[in-house]
This record gives structure tokens, C-alpha cells and sequence, in this order.
């Protein structure tokens, strides 16, 4: 249940007065919902080197604002964690977009995840995209995750990648991103 507001007495001006305080209410009626929302951007084309295992990928993300759009408002994204905390219970949507950059990829395959930093395997992720096994990894090819994610206050998210546990498997990343915001 939403709290919309309290009834109490108070003396006013030596008088009692019944105060009614809808502060939490809109003037429409709707409760009012703080907005929670991050975009961590990366600063530039450089090159990637994968090691063994699941690596957090947002550990190559900056936050700062204003930097090809970054924003980080509620302050949840964590940029020297490179992680998302989630301020309230609540559902939230995630987005994670890499722009890889090769003409030689010596992995099967790239996967990317936006899980949380227990559950980072494409079995057991919350949202995950896989790239590889039946196309070529000789071209350039952009790699996107989205979707809606239920956590409780305290959880944490963040963009990792892997390449087949493929170490030293070298690509170079162009353009990167990592946003998410609270739906409801």
C-alpha cells in the first residue's frame, strides 16, 4: 500500500487545527514517483581483450554527465563499482548495446549479460543476448540485451561479457552503452 499522505491535529497560531497533508499526492490524484534512471557511455573506440570466465563489461563504461548522453540521475549507478543498485523494490528495464569492431575474432562466440554479479552464465542470467557459433565473427556486428528485470532494494545489475572462456581473444569496441530506469 502507497502512503498518500497523513491527518493529524497541530496547533496553529493557538488554535487547533485538523491538518490534511496529501504532500505524497499530485494535483491530478496520481502518487508522485521518484524517477530513477542511469546511461553509462564509453569514451571511445578502444581495443578489448577478454580473459577467461565472465568479465563485468560496465567496468569500461564512464557515467559522467553529459558524455555521449550519460546521466545518472537518483544517483543508483555505482561508477566506481560499475554497478546498478536498485534504490526500491520495483520492476525495472535495462539496456546494454556493444558496437564490436574486428576483421579477425579467434572465439566460437560473444555472449553478453545484464545480471546480477551471482548469476553471470547465459543459463542462469536475467537477460542475455548470444552472438557467434553459426555467423562468422569476421565483420563488425552490434550486440544488444534489453528487457524488464524485478529486483528488491539492495539488488545489484551490471553488463558483462564472455567469449567462449576464449583468453586473450581481442576485439576492439566502438560504441557501448549500459541504461536502465524504474518502470513503476
Amino acid at each position: 500500500m502507497s502512503d498518500l499522505g497523513s491527518i493529524y491535529g497541530k496547533k496553529i497560531d493557538g488554535s487547533n487545527t485538523l491538518v490534511i497533508d496529501f504532500s505524497n499526492v499530485q494535483i491530478n490524484g496520481t502518487l508522485k514517483s521518484t524517477f530513477i534512471g542511469f546511461k553509462a557511455t564509453s569514451p571511445s573506440t578502444t581495443a578489448y581483450t577478454f580473459s577467461s570466465g565472465t568479465q563485468l563489461f560496465s567496468a569500461e563504461l564512464d557515467n559522467v554527465t553529459g558524455n555521449r548522453g550519460s546521466f545518472n540521475i537518483g544517483g543508483a549507478y555505482n561508477h566506481a563499482t560499475w554497478l546498478f543498485t536498485a534504490p526500491e523494490t520495483a520492476v525495472y528495464f535495462f539496456n546494454g548495446s556493444i558496437l564490436w569492431q574486428t576483421i579477425d575474432f579467434n572465439a566460437v562466440y560473444v555472449t553478453l549479460l545484464i545480471t546480477t554479479p551471482t548469476l553471470n552464465h547465459i543459463g542462469i542470467s536475467l537477460l542475455h543476448n548470444q552472438y557467434g557459433a553459426n555467423e562468422a565473427c569476421n565483420a563488425n556486428f552490434t550486440q544488444e540485451a534489453s528487457g524488464l528485470v524485478s529486483l528488491i532494494a539492495g539488488d545489484t545489475i551490471g553488463l558483462y561479457v564472455s567469449a567462449n572462456n576464449q583468453a586473450s581473444a581481442s576485439i576492439s569496441r566502438v560504441i557501448s552503452y549500459f541504461c536502465g530506469h524504474k518502470v513503476n
